[in-house]
């Protein structure tokens, strides 16, 4: 407490002047001494108060550090547990995956055929070669890298192996008959099964059907479990021609046109002893009178001249007489082949075409 102070710094209470107690100058005046005295007890009492205090906050302070060292007091912090706040979950756009384009397996490419070799012996040509083979002649020269058709006894020519590319029908062998597929296919009907059905499905007529398994004309019934015979290749019947007083009568084409095979068309031949060999594919087994004839029509300058071969074989080679001379400028040949019937005898025969004609073909037989 400070001298002079009117009020106590603890308590609050209205201290004396220093002349005496009360208001100032009420009742009587007290020494000095005494007044000093106070002063220093009462800053005694405070100092003993404060120190108080500090006594009590340090047993305190001890006696919860004796508390804690025994486990009693939790040292955990409390756990903050926050407040989740709810966001609008986004809706996600589907998106569109693109589809996958399948990748097609590699073709595979086939092993080429290794040439078959063949040793000339005597009396061979390379005509009569080609034909056993199955090729032409130009093939069989190209192949080997020969200049022309001249061979000799010994000598190894490679024979290219056919290709599985579908090509002309092969010449079948006179003596062998050509193999036909059978004339019928059996048919077990089954639930569901009526004429018309399977005439369709194996597309020939139903009266053809009747006909084949005796069926009455009328009748639509077939039992199920009933094998019927199917006619295969039944051509559609076409009404017999009526023929007038003086008819001109149509022929009937018995064969198709010969497809012509080699030379290929505009092909090109140089010098006299060129090989040029005619081959076309055939259209079955001819009959006793029937053979293919050839229409080569030969160009000599002022006029051309036609020249016919009648022949059984699929080939034909140009014989090196009709060679046009030297002085012809337009060399080039034009060719046909067509299937005829023998009409008169062998001494002055005469033919009739029975076939199909197709597209002449042209080559030229050039000098060196």
């Amino acid at each position: 407490m400070a001298d002079g102070a009117t009020a106590c710094s603890i308590c609050g209470a209205a201290l004396g002047s220093e002349t005496g107690e009360g208001e100032v100058g009420e009742g009587p005046q007290r020494p000095q001494g005494e007044a000093v005295g106070r002063s220093r007890v009462r800053q005694i009492l405070r100092v003993a108060v404060l120190a108080l205090i500090a006594v009590v906050v340090l047993v305190g302070a001890a006696a919860l550090g004796l508390r804690m060292s025994r486990g009693e007091i939790s040292t955990e912090l409390p756990t903050f547990t926050p407040t989740v706040t709810f966001q609008p979950t986004a809706t996600s756009t589907a998106t569109v995956t693109p589809s996958i384009t399948p990748t097609s397996p590699p073709t595979e490419t086939p092993t080429p055929v290794p040439p078959i070799e063949y040793t000339v012996v005597a009396g061979d040509t390379l005509l009569a070669i080609a034909m056993e083979y199955d090729v032409t002649v130009d093939e069989l020269i190209a192949y080997n890298g020969m200049d022309s058709d001249a061979i000799g006894e010994g000598q190894t020519l490679l024979i290219p192996a056919a290709t599985p590319t579908p090509g002309p029908t092969p010449t079948p062998d006179p003596g062998q008959p050509t193999e036909t597929p059978s004339p019928f296919i059996l048919h077990t009907v089954r639930a569901g099964d009526t004429l018309s059905t399977i005439a369709e499905q194996y597309g020939v007529s139903i009266d053809a059907v009747r006909a084949e398994n005796e069926l009455p004309t009328s009748s639509q019934h077939i039992m199920v479990g009933l094998v019927l015979v199917i006619p295969r290749n039944t051509p559609t019947p076409t009404p017999a021609p009526e023929f007038d007083a003086t008819p001109t009568a149509t022929p009937v084409m018995r064969y198709p046109a010969p497809s012509m095979l080699s030379p290929r068309d505009t092909a090109t031949f140089v010098g006299a002893d060129a090989v040029v060999a005619l081959q076309w594919s055939s259209v079955g087994i001819l009959e006793e009178r029937e053979f293919y004839q050839v229409e080569l029509i030969v160009p000599t300058g002022e006029q051309n001249v036609t020249e016919q071969v009648v022949l059984k074989s699929t080939v034909w080679r140009v014989p090196g007489e009709l060679f046009p001379p030297e002085t012809v400028e337009n060399r080039a040949f034009s060719w046909r082949v067509s299937v005829v019937r023998q009409v008169t005898g062998a001494d002055d025969a005469t033919y009739k075409v029975i076939s199909q004609s197709g597209r002449r073909r042209t080559f030229s037989w050039v000098t060196e």
